[in-house]
C-alpha cells in the first residue's frame, strides 16, 4: 500500500473516531458510519440521545420495546431502514412514521401488534418493503394503507387476521409479493375469489391459505369454487319490457340464484332506484314494486345482482300509459265438462281502445283455426269431435297496442272406460302365484274391480289387488278354481272381462325312462338317455360319484332332452351313475352302472423307466433353478415378488415334486406311443386306459414318490382329540380324519373343465376363449372409485384375514419350464407350469412385452394325470396348503412345525414368540430369521427383514399384517391371563386353552359380526342356525369357493390404505396409495405401528362392490407389486387365469347349479346383471354367453338387496360357509368345546375388543368395527366395550392339587376360606356335644355298674373335653381372623377413600368430540402435544 493511501485510510478512521465521540454513542449500541445497531441490548424504549441525525439504518431488533411513539423517530429525518422486529411492540401511535419520507424498509415482524390505525403508516409515500408478519394482527382496515403508494413487498403471515379485503391494496399500485399465510382466514367464497383474482392479474406474488373445516389448512390457490359450493350469480328470471297505467302498480321481476346468496340493488336510467316505502320497494326475492305510476316513472330499469365471486345485470323498459284504452273483458271464459266425441265451446268477449284482438292460447301454443278448433267471430273458441287429449288449460287473450289481459279456463273430456289389457285364462300348479292383468283408459280414471264367480273377493292377505289393476292371488289352491270379473268403472259407465282359473297339482317327479346297465369299449362315445314327468317339469341332470355333470371337454348335458353323450370314455367313467329328475316340489333319481372294458395292450409300458427317469430330470431342474434364485433373492419383476412370498412349505414342495413328476412322466409316455403322436396345432387326447398297464401305472406312483404322501394318520389319543384341535386339521373328523386337514385336495361341486378333459387349461391350445389380461381392461377396471355409505374398509381387511385362514392354493414351486429349464418369463409358450397370460395389441400400458408371467398350480397325487395310480382317472386337482377351518391356522401355523417355530418355549407361559418391543408395553410379531426370503424389496427403502406368522402371505399387505400383530397380541394376552388364574397350569396347557379361545372368537367374529355385512338378512336366515356338529359334512374347502367365489373381496379394495392418527385424520407421514402398501413391513416400524393401519381400516369406507361397473381399482389392475423398470401385474387377469387353471365351468354351469335360468344369449342375463353397459362389455369381450368366466359374471351380477353378494356368489359362499361350520367338530356353538359359562362370555367377543386391548394406544372404537361412524361420537371409549371374563376358565378340581396352588389374595378367596372353616367348626361342635350328652347320659344310667366300664367312660370323657377344649381355640382363632379382616377392611377403605376424593376433583376432558382422562396426553393441531389436567387441556 503506498504511503499516500495509508495517510488517507489514518486520517478517515481519525474523522470516525471524532464524530462517533462527539455523538456519544448510546450505551451497549454500536455506531457506524449512517448506522446505528442496538441489537438484543434490552433496551424497553427508543434511545432518546447518542445518535446522528443523518442516520440512514437504525436497528433495535431483539430488545423489550413494548410501545413506538410518534417522538421516538422525530429526529432520524434521513433514515431508510428501521428494523423493528423481535421485539414485544404492542401498540403504535398514529403519525409515528409520518416524518420520514425517506423510508424505504420497515421491519416490524415477531412482535406482539394487535391492530394498526388508518394513520399508522401515513406519510410513507417512498416505503417500498413492509414486514408485519408474526404478529397478533386481528384486523386491517382497508384505508390502514393508504399512503403506500410505492410499497413492493408487504408480508402479514403468522397472524390472526381472519378477513382481508381486495380493496386495502388497491393504493399499492407497485406491489410485487403479498405473504398471507398460516392466517385464521376461512375458505370462503370471497376469499378464494380475491386470491384467484389477485392470482390471475399476475402482477402480484401471493402466498395465501385458508381452513377449511376445522382444522385443515389448504393453500388457497388450490382450492377451486366446486370444492366450497361457490358460483356465480345467474339469473333465474330476467326483467322483461313491460307497459304500466298511470296510478296503478307494476312488477318488475327479478330473480336470482349463486353461492353465496346475491344480493339484488336496481338502476334506472344508469342511477340508483331511491327505496321508500310508499312508491318504491324491493321484495324479499328482488322483485321491484313501482306504485302509483306516473309519467316520469318510464325509463330503462336495470337489476344488478352481485356475490362475493361475480356479478351481472339485466335491464328492461317500462311504458307508462294512460288507463282509459287498457283492453278488458265483457265475458270471461269459464271452465267446460264435455264426453268425448262431442263438441266443446269456450265463450270470451273483450272490449278497449283500439278495438282489441281476441287469442286463443293452449299449452304455450297459439291455437289456429283447423277441422276441429274454430275461433268465431265473436272470439269464442269452438272445438269439435273432442279427444281425451284436448284436456287442459286454455288462455283467452283480449290485447291492443296499450296492453293486454288474460283469462285461463279448464277443459275436462270424460271418455267411458276402454280396456288397454283384458286378463288370460290361466292353468297353474298348487301353491303357485297367480297374476291376472286388468288395465283400462278413460276419463276419470276408471276404478278396478274384482269378482269371483258373480262375488267379492275374499278379503285375507293372499287376494291382492295392485295400484296397476293386477290381481294377484297368493299360494293358490282348488279353492281358488273359477271365473275372475275385471270391471272397469268411471262415472262414464261401466265395462267387464272375465277369465278363468285352473289349478293343477303339483306331482314329485319321476323317472319314466330309465337308462339301461351298459358295457362299453374303452375309447367309445355313448349317449345316455333320461326321462322324468312331474308338475312342474322336472329338469334331468347326471351324477357320477356325487358330483355333478355339466357340458365340457368329453361331455355334452342336453337337460332339456334329458341325454348326456361322453366322448372317449375310459375307466374314469365306469362306475354307478344317477339319473336324477328334480323340480321344486322334489326329486327321483335312478342309478345304473356303466362297465369299461379296456385294451389288453399297453403300448406305453416300454418307456415307463425311460420317462420317468426324464421327468425326475425335467422337474428337479427347474426346481432347482427357482430355489437358486430364492437364495440370491434380488427381484426384478412382480411376478418375482408374487413367486417369493407364495412359495411353498416344504411339506407342499415334497407332494408337488412328486405329482408334477409322474405328470411328466405320462405325457412322456404319451408321446412317445407311435399312436399317440400327435401334431403340435391338435388337441391332445389322452387315453390312459390303453397307454400303461396297472403294474407299471403301480410302479410310476412308487418311484416317484406319490405313494409315499398318501397320508394315514392316528387318532387313537382321544384324550388330546377330544379336547384340542391338531395343528394339521387332522382327527377333526374322527371317521373321516383326514377330511379339512392341510395339504389335501379342494372338493369339487362340477366336473372340472380343462382343455384335453384331464389337465391342461381352457386357452391351453389357443381356443377362441379371450385374453384374461383384455377381459381385465374392458370389464373390471375401472379408474374411478365409489365408497361404500354404510361399511368400513375393515370388511375387506377380516374378508382377506379369514380366507388366510382357511385355504392357500400351492403354486408350482418351479417358476422355469420342466422341458427345458427356461423361466416362465421368457417366453409366451403353453408349457407346463407356465401359462402365460397374452397381453392384447392395444393394451394402453405394457407395449414392450407380449405376455404376462403366470405359474400353474400344482397337482395333488391322484388327480390329472396322476389319478391313474387309484385305478381311475379323476381331472386334476389342486392342493390346499392350509386347514380348511377358521382355526386361527393364520396365527399358529398349519402344521406342527410351523406352530412349534411360532412358540417360546423358554418359560411355562404358552406365549407365541415376540419380536421387538413397540410401544406401551406391545411388542410386534418375531422377524423371520431362518427364512432365505426377506422383505427388502426396495434396498433404498428398507433393510427390514419379514415377520414371521402363522401364515406364509403375512406380509404381503399392511393392513394384513397388522392384523396378524393384534392376533399375536391377543394370544399372549389370554395366555397371561390364564397363567394367573391358573397358576398351576403348564405351558401347554396354557398355550392349548389360549388357542383354542382365539380360535373360537375368530369364528364369533367372522359368523356373526362380519358374514352378516356381506350376505345380508336373507341370507343368514338362508344359511340358518347352526343345528349341532354333523359328522357326515366334509368340511374342506370347495375348489370354486377358494379360487372364485371368495375372491369377490378383491372388488372391496380401496385404491388407498389409509393411515390415521388418534383425531381420525391422516398421520403426518399421509395415507398410503395401495401399491406402495404392498410388502413393506418396514412401514409398520417406522411409521406408526398398527394404530394408524387399523384407525384408518375401521374409520375409512370400503369401496362399494355394488356399483358393478367400478370392480377393480387401477391400483390392482395396473399397479399391482409395481416396480421401476418392470411390468406391473394385474389381479383380475390373474384371477381369470387361476380360474381356468383350476379348470372352473364357465359362468353358465355355475347359475345352473344354483338354480338360475341358463342363459341362452346376453340378454337373458338381464335379471342378475341390469347394468346394460357391462353387459354389452362382456358380450363384446366374450362373444359367446357360454364362454363367460364364473369370476367376471358372478361379480358383475347386481348384489341381493342387503347384501354385498349377487345370487350365483351367494350360492357358493353359502355353501361353503354351512359347510365349514357344521362339518366342523370344534366349533365354538358345539355344546361339547366350551363350558356353558364360557361360551356366554366367548359370544361377548367383538373385533373392536380385540383392537382395544391389543393395539398400541387406540382408546375409541366404534361398537361394530364394520359400520362406518357417521360422526366422531359414535367412537366410544374402549372402557365401554364388552369385555372377555376369563375367570370362566379358572379350574376347580377336588383335594388340593389345584386349590392350594392358588395364592391369590383377594377378598373373595378370604371370605370362601373363612365360611370354610366356620361350617367345619359348626359340625364338628355339633357332634361333640351330641357325643358328650349320650356319654353323660350312659354315665348315669350306668352307676353301680362294673367298674371296668366306668373307667372306660372316664377316658372317653377326658376325650371330648380335650375336643371342646380344641373347638374352643379353633373359635377363638376365627374370632381373631374376623377381628384382623374387620381391621383390614377399614385400612382398605382409609386407602380408597382419598382416591375417591381425589377422582371426583380430577375432571376429564373433551377434545374434538373425544373424551381424554385426567393426566392423559395425546398430540393435537400442529402435532402439539396435549394434556388433559383437572378438565382443562392444555397443548405445548
Amino acid at each position: 500500500m503506498s504511503k499516500t493511501c495509508l495517510l488517507a485510510y489514518l486520517f478517515f478512521l481519525a474523522t470516525c473516531a471524532v464524530k462517533c465521540q462527539g455523538n456519544s454513542c448510546p450505551g451497549s449500541c454500536t455506531c457506524l458510519p449512517n448506522t446505528l445497531k442496538c441489537i438484543n441490548v434490552g433496551l424497553t424504549q427508543m434511545p432518546t440521545s447518542g445518535f446522528d441525525e443523518n442516520t440512514t439504518v437504525l436497528d433495535l431488533r431483539y430488545n423489550a420495546i413494548e410501545e413506538i411513539r410518534k417522538v421516538d423517530f422525530a429526529k432520524f429525518k434521513n433514515l431508510k431502514n428501521l428494523f423493528l422486529g423481535n421485539n414485544n411492540i404492542r401498540s403504535i401511535e398514529d403519525d409515528t412514521f409520518s416524518h420520514l419520507r425517506e423510508l424505504k424498509h420497515l421491519y416490524m415482524f415477531s412482535n406482539n401488534i394487535q391492530q394498526v390505525g388508518e394513520n399508522t403508516f401515513r406519510g410513507l409515500t417512498n416505503l417500498h418493503q413492509l414486514y408485519l408478519q408474526n404478529n397478533q394482527l386481528k384486523e386491517i382496515s382497508p384505508r390502514v394503507f393508504k399512503d403506500l403508494i410505492s410499497l413492493r413487498r408487504l408480508y402479514l403471515h403468522g397472524n390472526v387476521l381472519k378477513s382481508f379485503s381486495k380493496e386495502t391494496l388497491r393504493p399499492m399500485r407497485s406491489l410485487k409479493r403479498l405473504r398471507m399465510g398460516f392466517n385464521r382466514f376461512p375458505c370462503t367464497c370471497s376469499f378464494i375469489y380475491m386470491v384467484k383474482e389477485i392470482t390471475l392479474q399476475g402482477k402480484i406474488d401471493l402466498d395465501a391459505s385458508c381452513f377449511q373445516g376445522s382444522y385443515e389448512r389448504n393453500p388457497a390457490a388450490s382450492i377451486r369454487f366446486a370444492d366450497l359450493g361457490c358460483y356465480r350469480p345467474k339469473f333465474i328470471t330476467k326483467p322483461y319490457k313491460q307497459q304500466g297505467v298511470q296510478g296503478k302498480s307494476v312488477e318488475m321481476t327479478c330473480k336470482a340464484e349463486g353461492y353465496p346468496l346475491p344480493t339484488v340493488s336496481w338502476l334506472k336510467d344508469g342511477v340508483q332506484v331511491e327505496i321508500d316505502s310508499t312508491t318504491t320497494e324491493v321484495k324479499d326475492d328482488g322483485t321491484l314494486v313501482l306504485n302509483s305510476l306516473t309519467k316520469d316513472s318510464a325509463g330503462y330499469y336495470q337489476c344488478v345482482i352481485k356475490n362475493d365471486i361475480g356479478k351481472e345485470s339485466a335491464g328492461a323498459s317500462l311504458v307508462v300509459i294512460s288507463g282509459k284504452g287498457i283492453p278488458s273483458f265483457i265475458e270471461r271464459p269459464s271452465n267446460v265438462d264435455v264426453i268425448v266425441g262431442s263438441i266443446a265451446r269456450f265463450n270470451c268477449r273483450g272490449n278497449g281502445y283500439p278495438k282489441p284482438q281476441i287469442l286463443w292460447i293452449k299449452n304455450g301454443q297459439l291455437i289456429q283455426n283447423s277441422d276441429r278448433f274454430r275461433i268465431l267471430p265473436t272470439g269464442d273458441l269452438e272445438i269439435r269431435n273432442v279427444q281425451i287429449d284436448d284436456t287442459g288449460y286454455y288462455t283467452c287473450r283480449v290485447e291492443n297496442i296499450v296492453g293486454s289481459v288474460i283469462h285461463d279456463a279448464s277443459l275436462f273430456v270424460k271418455a267411458p272406460p276402454n280396456f288397454i289389457r283384458q286378463p288370460e285364462d290361466m292353468e297353474l300348479l298348487d301353491g303357485g302365484t297367480a297374476s291376472f292383468e286388468c288395465r283400462a283408459s278413460g276419463y276419470p280414471q276408471p276404478a278396478i274391480a274384482w269378482q269371483k264367480d258373480g262375488k267379492r273377493l275374499p278379503t285375507d292377505e293372499r287376494h291382492v289387488v295392485l295400484p296397476s289393476g293386477t290381481l294377484r292371488i297368493l299360494y293358490v289352491s282348488k279353492a281358488n278354481e273359477g271365473d275372475y270379473e275385471c270391471q272397469a268403472i268411471n262415472v262414464i259407465g261401466v265395462i267387464s272381462a272375465t277369465a278363468s282359473l285352473t289349478i293343477k297339482s303339483r306331482v314329485k317327479p319321476s323317472i319314466t325312462v330309465k337308462p339301461a346297465d351298459v358295457t362299453i369299449q374303452s375309447g367309445n362315445t355313448i349317449l345316455l338317455q333320461c326321462r322324468g314327468t312331474g308338475a312342474p317339469e322336472p329338469i334331468i341332470s347326471w351324477v357320477r360319484n356325487g358330483v355333478q355333470l355339466t357340458t365340457g371337454n368329453r361331455f355334452k348335458v342336453n337337460s332339456k332332452e334329458g341325454t348326456i353323450r361322453i366322448k372317449d370314455i375310459g375307466n374314469i367313467d365306469a362306475g354307478r351313475w344317477e339319473c336324477m329328475a328334480r323340480n321344486s316340489f322334489g326329486v327321483a333319481s335312478e342309478s345304473f352302472s356303466v362297465t369299461v372294458v379296456g385294451s389288453k395292450s399297453y403300448e406305453g409300458d416300454q418307456f415307463v423307466l425311460q420317462a420317468l427317469e426324464k421327468a425326475k430330470n425335467e422337474v428337479d431342474r427347474a426346481f432347482e433353478s427357482t430355489k437358486q434364485k430364492l437364495r440370491n433373492f434380488s427381484p426384478s419383476s412382480p411376478s418375482d415378488l408374487l413367486a417369493l412370498f407364495r412359495f411353498p412349505s416344504p411339506e407342499a414342495v415334497k407332494i408337488a415334486r412328486s405329482a408334477e413328476i409322474f405328470e411328466i412322466a405320462i405325457e412322456l409316455i404319451q408321446k412317445s406311443v407311435d399312436s399317440g403322436i400327435l401334431d403340435k396345432n391338435m388337441k391332445q387326447r389322452y387315453n390312459f386306459n390303453a397307454l400303461v398297464s396297472p403294474e407299471h401305472i403301480r410302479l410310476l406312483a412308487n418311484l416317484s414318490g406319490c405313494t409315499a404322501h398318501h397320508r394315514l394318520v392316528n387318532c387313537s389319543d382321544l384324550c388330546f382329540h377330544k379336547q384340542y384341535r391338531t395343528y394339521d386339521g387332522s382327527c377333526n373328523n374322527l371317521q373321516h380324519p383326514m377330511w379339512g386337514a392341510s395339504l389335501t385336495p379342494f372338493t369339487r361341486l362340477l366336473v372340472p373343465n380343462y382343455d384335453n378333459g384331464f389337465n391342461t387349461p381352457i386357452g391351453w391350445n389357443r381356443t377362441g376363449l379371450p385374453s384374461a389380461r383384455k377381459i381385465s381392461m374392458n370389464v373390471i377396471s375401472s379408474g374411478h372409485v365409489t365408497s361404500d355409505e354404510d361399511l368400513t374398509h375393515m370388511v375387506m381387511q377380516w374378508g382377506q384375514f379369514m380366507d388366510h385362514d382357511m385355504d392357500f392354493t400351492v403354486t408350482s414351486p418351479s417358476t422355469a419350464r420342466f422341458n427345458d429349464g427356461k423361466s416362465c418369463s421368457d417366453s409366451c409358450e403353453n408349457e407346463q407350469p407356465c401359462f402365460p397370460i397374452k397381453v392384447p395389441e392395444d393394451d394402453p400400458r405394457i407395449k414392450r412385452y407380449k405376455c404376462m408371467e403366470f405359474t400353474r398350480s400344482s397337482a395333488v397325487c391322484g388327480s390329472g394325470s396322476t389319478s391313474v395310480f387309484f385305478d381311475s382317472i379323476t381331472p386334476r386337482q389342486q392342493i390346499n396348503q392350509i386347514t380348511s377351518f377358521i382355526d386361527a391356522s393364520n396365527v399358529y401355523g398349519s402344521t406342527k412345525k410351523e406352530a412349534e417355530e411360532l412358540r417360546t418355549y423358554d418359560d411355562e407361559s404358552g406365549f407365541l414368540k415376540r419380536g421387538i418391543h413397540y410401544r406401551n408395553g406391545k411388542f410386534l410379531l418375531p422377524f423371520n430369521q431362518d427364512s432365505p426370503i426377506d422383505c427388502q424389496v426396495n434396498k433404498s427403502e428398507s433393510r427390514m427383514p419379514c415377520f414371521l406368522a402363522g401364515d406364509h402371505r403375512a406380509n404381503e399387505h399392511l393392513g394384513l399384517l397388522s392384523m396378524h400383530t393384534l392376533w399375536m397380541r391377543q394370544h399372549n394376552r389370554l395366555a397371561a391371563e390364564l397363567k394367573r388364574i391358573n397358576p398351576h397350569w403348564n405351558g401347554d396347557k396354557t398355550y392349548q386353552e389360549a388357542r383354542k379361545i382365539v380360535g373360537a372368537q375368530m369364528q364369533h367374529i367372522s359368523y356373526t359380526e362380519w358374514l352378516p355385512k356381506i350376505l345380508g338378512k336373507h341370507g343368514m336366515e338362508t344359511l340358518g342356525e347352526y343345528k349341532g356338529y354333523d359328522p357326515t359334512v366334509e368340511p374342506s374347502i370347495i375348489n370354486v369357493f377358494a379360487t372364485a367365489a371368495f375372491r369377490f373381496g378383491h372388488t372391496l379394495i380401496q385404491p388407498i390404505l389409509a393411515r390415521l392418527n388418534e383425531n381420525f385424520t391422516e398421520i403426518k407421514e399421509g395415507s398410503l396409495p395401495l401399491h406402495k402398501a404392498f410388502f413393506s413391513p418396514y412401514r409398520l416400524v417406522e411409521e406408526g405401528g398398527v394404530d394408524p393401519i387399523q384407525r384408518g381400516l375401521f374409520g375409512w369406507p370400503v369401496k362399494d362392490r355394488r356399483v358393478t361397473d367400478q370392480l377393480f381399482t387401477t391400483e390392482l389392475t395396473e399397479r399391482l407389486f409395481a416396480m421401476a423398470h418392470a411390468v406391473a401385474l394385474d389381479l383380475g387377469a390373474l384371477n381369470i387365469q387361476r380360474g381356468r387353471d383350476h379348470g372352473l365351468p364357465n359362468y353358465n354351469s355355475w347359475r345352473q347349479f344354483c338354480n338360475l335360468s341358463v342363459a341362452k344369449n346376453f340378454d337373458d342375463l338381464q335379471n342378475e346383471i341390469k347394468n346394460n353397459d357391462i353387459r354389452d362389455r362382456i358380450k363384446k369381450v366374450y362373444k359367446s354367453v357360454n364362454l363367460v368366466d364364473l369370476y367376471v359374471g358372478a361379480n358383475a351380477e347386481d348384489s341381493l338387496p342387503g347384501s354385498r353378494l349377487g345370487p350365483t356368489f351367494m350360492c357358493l359362499i353359502l355353501l361353503q360357509m354351512k359347510r365349514t361350520r357344521d362339518g366342523d367338530r370344534f366349533w365354538y356353538e358345539n355344546p361339547s368345546t366350551f363350558k356353558p359359562e364360557q361360551f356366554v362370555q366367548i359370544k361377548q367377543t367383538t373385533l373392536a375388543h380385540v383392537i382395544c386391548e391389543n393395539s398400541d394406544n387406540i382408546r375409541h372404537v366404534q361398537r361394530d368395527v364394520f359400520l362406518r361412524a357417521k360422526r366422531l361420537s359414535d367412537y366410544i371409549p374402549c372402557s365401554k366395550h364388552k369385555v372377555l371374563d376369563l375367570r370362566f376358565w379358572k379350574e376347580c378340581c377336588p383335594g388340593s392339587d389345584c386349590g392350594s396352588n392358588d395364592k391369590s389374595i383377594t377378598l373373595s378367596n378370604t371370605i370362601r376360606n373363612s365360611r370354610s372353616t366356620r361350617k367345619t367348626s359348626a359340625k364338628g361342635s355339633r357332634r361333640s356335644r351330641r357325643s358328650l350328652d349320650n356319654t353323660f347320659n350312659s354315665t348315669k344310667e350306668d352307676i353301680g355298674k362294673d367298674q371296668p366300664k366306668e373307667d372306660e367312660n372316664i377316658k372317653q370323657s377326658m376325650k371330648i373335653k380335650t375336643q371342646i377344649d380344641s373347638l374352643q381355640r379353633e373359635i377363638q382363632r376365627i374370632e381373631d381372623f374376623l377381628k384382623e379382616l374387620k381391621s383390614e377392611v377399614k385400612n382398605l377403605i382409609r386407602k380408597i377413600e382419598p382416591r375417591r376424593k381425589s377422582k371426583k376433583q380430577k375432571k376429564g376432558c373433551v377434545s374434538w368430540s373425544i373424551v381424554h382422562d385426567h393426566e392423559e396426553s395425546w398430540y393435537g393441531e400442529k402435532n402439539k402435544k396435549c394434556i388433559c389436567q383437572n378438565g382443562k387441556v392444555t397443548c405445548i
